[in-house]
């Protein structure tokens, strides 16, 4: 997710941007620890079809 926005992700990259829904609830598959260190700030360089 991305400036409100999710992109479907595949082995060929990111698609096209949707909107969500803000009271939208989802079930996490990353790993907690990673979900902490984004959390704690850490900001990962995006490929370039999220852009």
């Amino acid at each position: 997710m991305r400036q409100g926005r999710w992109r479907p992700w595949s082995m060929a990259g990111y698609g096209a941007a949707q909107a969500i829904a803000s009271d939208l609830q989802v079930e996490v598959l990353t790993p907690e620890v990673t979900v902490r260190v984004l959390a704690a700030g850490y900001v990962p360089v995006l490929h370039p079809s999220a852009g």
